[in-house]
């Protein structure tokens, strides 16, 4: 199914595991969180009554939303908390789990998985003979050295690597009727959801394309609704862009920080469709299945690609770059001009750090952008 390798230490792992508890361990960022929501599908489809822990960095699981049918219990991890704090982690996971599953070979992460499961998977580096030891604390691994794979991809192939039938459907955080979200849109129509930055700089856009797109947007009749995170620099930008807008201000919202990722979810799900960078709310829009566009420039798509709704392959849905666009069920993705000979770089920006800005991406061309968006919205 995957060119990968992998190895089985224990082969009851893979005959014999009927776990009544799991733990999944993913201390990432927040869209690396949402993007591991798979395994606890999978692991669902084939024990229905398994009880599944995610344990998460401290400020990402709100991404999960609350406990739910998948997700029995939600734990995170503080870095900047106290050993004694630690100690208490640990001694509250010793051994309690049937499973514990690492999406990723640090060795936190699988400290973390050899404290709470009495048998251990885990994605491992390859042949790396002083990190052998990661081999040795586990039951199973997956050597997974390939950068230029799915990160949903590499996560299903843990499960792969236990017998189980990979799921590649992602959990959005859990939502029915969300009546403030309802009370909030009452009087506003037909809205678009825009969420024009990420908390990294060199993942946006330029601001006067996003002035521009919208008020292209307004006049074909919609709303527009801001989106962006509680970071003051993300409410600060959605504000600037929403001043632009001082005669229309009731057509542009700005709603940055006002939702958590439950509401926000629930929200998207009501919206014509929805524009964005490469953030975790684009993953999470492309989940739900609104109709997606995202502007990606040194992000390698094959890689960090939304994953569309439907999709039901287990290898990535993008191609590492095409000039014009890719589409693949909901998800349209969009990148950098042909000219950048290194897109899609995989850096942090031009100058390799988080502030800084990627030119590959603020050149994108507002009318390319705007001329695949009105063909999409004639058909909606």
């Amino acid at each position: 199914m995957h060119n990968k390798k992998i190895t089985f230490r224990d082969k009851k792992i893979k005959e014999d595991l009927c776990p009544k508890r799991i733990i999944v361990i993913v201390l990432q960022r927040i869209g690396d969180v949402l993007l591991a929501t798979p395994i606890a599908e999978s692991f669902k489809k084939k024990w229905p009554d398994v009880e599944i822990d995610f344990l998460v960095n401290k400020g990402t699981e709100d991404i999960l939303g609350k406990r739910g049918e998948r997700i029995t219990n939600i734990l995170t991890f503080d870095k900047s908390a106290g050993v004694l704090d630690h100690l208490k982690l640990y001694f509250k996971l010793f051994r309690k789990y049937d499973l514990a599953v690492s999406t990723q070979a640090g060795d936190r992460s699988l400290f973390l998985a050899w404290i709470s499961g009495k048998k251990r998977v885990s994605s491992v580096p390859g042949k790396k003979k002083l990190l052998e030891w990661k081999k040795l604390i586990c039951s199973g691994w997956v050597e997974d050295n390939n950068s230029n794979r799915h990160v949903v991809e590499s996560n299903l192939m843990l499960v792969d690597a236990i017998a189980v039938e990979p799921v590649s459907k992602l959990s959005i955080p859990y939502f029915n009727v969300n009546y403030s979200v309802d009370e909030f849109i009452t009087n506003i129509g037909n809205f678009v959801v825009i969420h024009p930055c990420a908390r990294y700089i060199y993942k946006n856009w330029n601001k006067d394309s996003w002035v521009k797109l919208i008020e292209k947007i307004i006049a074909e009749g919609f709303y527009i609704l801001i989106s962006g995170g509680p970071d003051e620099k993300e409410v600060n930008y959605c504000r600037e862009i929403k001043e632009c807008f001082v005669a229309l201000d009731s057509q542009v919202i700005s709603i940055a920080g006002r939702f958590n990722f439950s509401e926000l979810a629930y929200l998207l799900s009501k919206s014509c469709f929805y524009i964005g960078v490469d953030t975790s709310v684009t993953h999470m829009a492309a989940a739900i299945g609104v109709p997606v566009f995202c502007l990606y420039g040194p992000t390698n798509p094959v890689k960090w690609g939304p994953w569309p709704k439907g999709y039901d392959g287990t290898s990535s849905p993008f191609v590492t770059y095409d000039d014009t666009c890719q589409n693949v069920n909901n998800v349209l993705l969009i990148q950098g001009s042909k000219e950048f000979g290194c897109i899609p770089c995989q850096e942090e920006g031009c100058y390799k750090n988080l502030n800084s800005k990627s030119l590959c991406l603020e050149s994108i061309n507002f009318d390319k952008v705007f001329g695949l968006i009105k063909m999409k919205m004639k058909k909606i």
